[in-house]
């Protein structure tokens, strides 16, 4: 297996913005303490507070697993904060982790699964940027 990589979208209800934050930090505390394998894990707040972007990039399913068995209890409090939107997972994932996730991921309003990996190959002549 691959690395794999979430991306996350939360709306936060109206007056629940400091619980939602206390809540993240808790999640990071927890990430930065117990997990082996997480190899980012960082939350963006837009400009107005009410929208945020989680990614997690993980070096395995094994290690997604392992972070989702940590804090799997903050989960139903985090949502008493937040709606959650579509979750976009990018790289090859065990049959493990689809099961985790509920099953049918493909038929799933919530999911958006990429599981192939696409290398871009430029021809000679493709004017690339200056590093």
């Amino acid at each position: 297996m691959s690395k794999i990589i979430f991306t996350v979208r939360l709306t936060i209800f109206p007056g629940r913005l400091e619980r939602f934050k206390e809540l993240i930090r808790e999640f990071k505390a927890i990430t930065e303490e117990k997990d082996r394998g997480t190899l980012l894990y960082e939350h963006y707040l837009d400009n107005n507070q009410t929208h945020c972007v989680v990614h997690e990039h993980y070096e395995s399913s094994e290690a997604f697993l392992a972070h989702a068995e940590n804090t799997h209890h903050l989960i139903p409090l985090l949502m008493e904060t937040c709606d959650l939107g579509i979750i976009d997972i990018s790289g090859e994932i065990s049959q493990a982790v689809i099961d985790h996730l509920g099953g049918d991921l493909d038929n799933s309003p919530a999911f958006r699964y990429h599981p192939l990996s696409i290398s871009l190959e430029y021809p000679a002549n493709y004017p690339l940027p200056a590093a």
